[in-house]
């Protein structure tokens, strides 16, 4: 086998059976990246407040972990891209079939979205989008307080916090479906070995 598909036991590529550790790795990163970063966002919104420590580092870290989701999403596609997809299980209906790839599109959407509004937030405002100190585009237009607010902060802070809560409730609630209840491989194919995963 070549290096992409298999090396030292390490399944890189996707199969017909199961996800590859270059799938999960991505997968569970980006879940990770933003659990901590909602995590972070809302103890400090409720509880110390954006003036303390605690939320001068959120602040700080906001920007670097949105970027790294959008550079990890656009890998992401990329990888899904030059790999096979493992199928649904051939019971499933298809209308859930339907509705888990609408669901995956929308997750695919959302790693986009979020973070180029929040970039946009920056833009709007004329000021260049910097990542720990390090500006990575600069300011390209003049000061539009309008967009800035009505369109990147509500699309970011707003509409995208419902949106983002309802799509991986129905995405985590489908998993834990077939895992328990439908009793299939979809969820365990997604889990590295050591955890339960499926293995090949």
């Amino acid at each position: 086998m070549n290096d992409l598909t298999q090396t030292n036991g390490v399944q890189w590529r996707n199969t017909h059976e199961r996800y590859g550790a270059v799938s999960i790795a991505l997968h569970w990163t980006i879940v990770l990246l933003f659990l901590g970063l909602y995590g972070l966002a809302y103890s400090v919104k409720y509880t110390t407040g954006y003036d303390s420590e605690m939320g001068e580092l959120h602040l700080y870290l906001h920007k670097p972990i949105g970027v790294s989701v959008l550079a990890l999403a656009l890998v992401r596609v990329w990888w899904r891209s030059v790999n096979i997809e493992p199928p649904l299980p051939a019971a499933m209906p298809n209308s859930h079939k339907l509705m888990a790839h609408w669901t995956h599109m929308a997750l695919y959407a959302i790693m986009f979205v979020q973070p180029l509004a929040g970039m946009a937030m920056d833009i709007f405002r004329a000021r260049p989008v910097k990542i720990l100190d390090v500006s990575i585009f600069p300011a390209v237009m003049e000061r539009n307080d309008f967009l800035a607010e009505h369109f990147a902060d509500m699309v970011h802070n707003d509409y995208m916090d419902w949106i983002i809560a309802l799509v991986v409730a129905a995405h985590a609630g489908a998993a834990l479906k077939h895992h328990i209840i439908d009793r299939d491989d979809v969820l365990t194919r997604m889990l590295p070995a050591w955890a339960g995963g499926k293995r090949t």
